[in-house]
């Protein structure tokens, strides 16, 4: 084999590998550098190469504190937010809940809506403007029902077309009243669950078309993967109110019953969460007052 020997930066040529000292010092005293056997590196041997001969302790004590400087110290400022950073994605999903198409730019509406709200001078768009002469309109509804998740439901023909119900998936087996919605499976190993009761541990991830795109109410849920893993968490939450409301009554509910369960853990969470954690607490109870 051949050790390459270091010169300032410069790549020496390669010699044969030889016994001989650990280290050598130049002639102007200034560093060290490896010329030793292979098999009697240590970490020692390492950790003093290419540092002055004189005292190399100082150097890594000097080296360690210029590093320290470099790592960027975090701010404390008092107008940093304690809000963990979650909640902005949550709010993401929120948005694609109640709102749809309202975004379109190249419109005159569109040009006033992105004016700076501060502005004095700033005139809101009249709702009849905006629907009217503008022509657009929002294609979600303003009541938390979780309909970038359940499109319209079992029976509207866009969300079979979609195949986001289980029953609707070619070769799923299962059966035309199966509430259940369709999930899908993440590449890996299988994991080891304890619980039979529990969902497939592979199932976590969006169901797919071939071509990776997804089969869900609101493809935007798929544009980054901390909102896609919220929209897959909705799934199986609605999935294990199915098995629960099954394991309880002995039947197979239906969507409609499991959707108003996870509509309602939904909301909860949003009024009790979601908006005491991004807003004022005493300003959402005087809203439900």
């Amino acid at each position: 084999m051949t050790i390459i020997k270091g010169t300032h930066g410069r790549i020496g040529g390669a010699q044969p590998a030889t016994r001989g000292p650990r280290s050598v010092l130049l002639p102007n005293q200034s560093f060290r550098y490896l010329t030793f056997d292979p098999d009697s590196v240590t970490a020692q041997t390492l950790n003093e190469a290419l540092l002055p001969a004189s005292d190399p302790a100082t150097v890594i004590d000097l080296l360690q504190s210029l590093g320290a400087a470099m790592i960027e110290s975090s701010d404390t400022t008092a107008d940093n937010s304690t809000i963990p950073p979650i909640y902005t994605y949550w709010g993401q999903y929120i948005d694609h809940d109640i709102t749809a198409g309202t975004d379109r730019p190249g419109s005159e509406a569109m040009s006033r809506w992105t004016a700076d709200i501060l502005d004095t001078a700033f005139e809101p768009v009249a709702p009849q403007e905006v629907t009217g002469k503008e022509g657009i309109f929002n294609l979600r509804e303003p009541f938390l029902n979780l309909d970038s998740l359940y499109g319209g439901g079992p029976n509207d023909p866009a969300t079979i077309d979609e195949q986001i119900f289980l029953k609707d998936l070619p070769g799923s087996g299962a059966a035309a009243t199966d509430p259940r919605l369709a999930l899908g499976t993440i590449s890996g190993s299988a994991s080891t669950v304890p619980d039979a009761h529990l969902p497939n541990p592979q199932q976590r991830d969006l169901p797919r078309r071939d071509d990776r795109s997804p089969r869900i109410g609101d493809e935007r849920n798929d544009e980054n993967t901390i909102v896609a893993q919220f929209h897959t968490a909705f799934l199986r939450f609605h999935n294990a109110v199915v098995d629960s409301l099954e394991a309880k009554d002995g039947r197979t509910p239906t969507f409609d019953e499991a959707a108003q369960l996870v509509r309602w853990h939904y909301q909860w969470l949003i009024v009790n969460d979601y908006l005491r954690t991004i807003c004022m607490p005493q300003v959402v109870d005087d809203l439900l007052a």
